[in-house]
């Protein structure tokens, strides 16, 4: 493995660090969903089912958490 190969491992490792500390510090709510859906795959009507909500409280959770996550992200400088 060459120096660029180590820095690119490198940053990924600091994105992913980085990702998983804003995701942590999410509304437990809307990190729950997060994760069901894009982590594990689960689809809204299947999370709205299991939370007890409806598809678009699932749609609005999804958009915080892709806002909080970007918006963490920038403000780092990733």
């Amino acid at each position: 493995m060459d120096a660029d190969d180590r820095a690119g491992q490198g940053r990924i490792a600091a994105l992913v660090a980085a990702m998983d500390r804003i995701v942590v510090a999410m509304d437990p709510v809307t990190r729950d969903i997060f994760v069901r859906h894009r982590l594990d795959g689960w689809s809204y009507k299947r999370i709205a089912r299991e939370q007890g909500l409806d598809v678009h409280q699932v749609e609005r959770h999804l958009a915080d958490a892709v806002a909080t996550l970007d918006l963490g992200l920038r403000r780092l400088g990733l």
